[in-house]
């Protein structure tokens, strides 16, 4: 009898659909994955650790001290060399252009024609080997990739110090993903000539255009603004060490603007830590909690996700963000909660995920793939959120007691202060009734029905 094997691969529509909905309708979501990948590139580079401190710096304001990064940041080294990531958005013609073209440049570490191979070709595979061992935030290990498959005219330049490669990848008529690569050693500077890279220094850039008409550029009064919020570039965008840029190119010229963060200003609430067993083979988790009530009311759960202001960042201990969240449904939408916004951090909580993703026997994800947090129907996640839920509710319950006491001296407050206008009324009424002299008409006056013998007062009664 005949035998042969064969090697199934994943059809056509299934890999493109899987880089759409990661990421093809997201602007803040493709930009994030280019500007965490530059920042660690760079952050290796500089021989820095992907922390900047700043979460450190947040733990340690006590409970009933106001919280200030603007403050804290002040306490950061400052004599780090920069990471410089620098973002074009287009979106008029008239600057010889594609409209909707993206570019990222960084001044990182830049890659090697293999390392770049390597990057492009493992879709989702451990990249700790491309970055020299050391761990870094990228999880997947198919940021670039995806960002690739889910827009247009894709293409990658970066130099390592050593070699100028450039890739450009296409859906071919097959509607199978391709790459073509070509690189140079020992480049000369006229080889730079049509890049976006200089020959001076290592460096990526990454220029697409964005390709779904659903993937919004936001309006240019507030493309920034939106992009520094967004959740999972709030850290980077509050490091001091990071010079992140948006340069727009408008119908009405040109413009660029740093894009900085800063958390909201307000009292700490809540400050403690906790212990989470993620199961056999792991060693218990260090959970810290960081509950913070803005002086101003801030943007809610909506529509979209993006605007987000109030919530949890779930992050771990290397600034890698995972989620903004109140953690259980219930309250992600509870309007007592406006003002509240915070961290958990996660302490060695990298390890327990690459031992998920990299099981020899059974690989699974305890995050979403479309980069939305948590897989809530993974066993870990499940533990985890379930943990964290429990260890929240109690918090909230008490801002939702205290807004709820607030509201009821206010009442209290204002219902007194009717009673003692009424009976202000009453007195002086009374006063003018019981004073009243004069020869007069002999005839009582018909408005009244009774003449007090002596003058009289109303009080209110006290408890």
């Amino acid at each position: 009898m005949p035998t042969d094997s064969f090697e199934p691969r994943i059809a056509a529509r299934e890999e493109r659909r899987q880089a759409n909905e990661a990421l093809g309708r997201s602007f803040c979501k493709t930009l994030a994955e280019l500007i965490t990948n530059s920042d660690s590139s760079a952050k290796r580079k500089h021989k820095l650790p992907q922390s900047s401190g700043l979460v450190e710096l947040m733990f340690q304001v006590s409970k009933g001290h106001h919280l200030d990064t603007a403050a804290l940041k002040t306490q950061l080294p400052s004599n780090h060399p920069k990471s410089k990531i620098s973002i074009e958005v287009v979106t008029a013609r008239r600057h010889g252009r594609p409209a909707r073209e993206v570019l990222l440049v960084d001044e990182a570490q830049g890659m090697s024609a293999t390392d770049l191979k390597i990057a492009l070709e493992d879709i989702g595979g451990d990249r700790k080997d491309l970055a020299g061992g050391i761990t870094g935030r990228n999880l997947f290990g198919r940021g670039l990739s995806d960002v690739m498959r889910a827009h247009q005219d894709a293409t990658v330049e970066t130099y390592d110090g050593n070699q100028l490669t450039i890739a450009r990848g296409e859906w071919g008529k097959d509607r199978r993903w391709r790459i073509k690569r070509e690189y140079q050693d020992q480049p000369r500077a006229k080889d730079f000539k049509h890049t976006a890279i200089a020959a001076t220094r290592a460096g990526t850039a990454v220029r697409f255009v964005l390709a779904d008409k659903r993937c919004h550029i936001p309006d240019p009064s507030y493309i920034v603004s939106r992009l520094a919020n967004f959740f999972m570039l709030r850290l980077i965008a509050a490091d001091p060490n990071v010079d992140l840029s948006l340069t727009q190119y408008r119908a009405a010229g040109v413009q660029t603007d740093a894009v900085k963060f800063d958390f909201p200003v307000g009292p700490v609430i809540e400050n403690f830590s906790r212990t989470f067993d993620p199961g056999s083979g792991f060693q218990p988790l260090k959970v810290d909690f960081l509950l913070v009530r803005s002086d101003r009311k801030l943007e809610g759960l909506g529509t979209d996700r993006d605007t987000r202001e109030n919530g949890l960042l779930i992050v771990d201990d290397l600034d890698a963000v995972y989620d903004l969240t109140f953690v259980d449904p219930d309250y992600e939408k509870a309007e007592f909660l406006r003002h509240i916004f915070g961290l958990i951090r996660i302490h060695g909580l990298r390890a327990v995920l690459d031992a998920h993703l990299n099981s020899p026997d059974f690989p699974t994800s305890p995050l979403r793939v479309d980069r939305e947090g948590f897989n809530r129907d993974h066993e870990f996640s499940k533990a985890l959120l379930d943990f964290l839920a429990k260890e929240s509710k109690p918090c909230y319950e008490k801002e939702r007691k205290r807004l709820e006491d607030q509201e009821k001296n206010k009442l209290s407050s204002e219902t007194r202060k009717r009673i003692d206008e009424a009976l202000k009324h009453l007195n002086k009424y009374f006063q003018q009734i019981t004073e009243m002299a004069g020869a007069g008409s002999g005839q009582r006056p018909p408005s009244l029905n009774f003449r007090p013998n002596c003058s009289l007062s109303f009080l209110a009664q006290s408890n």
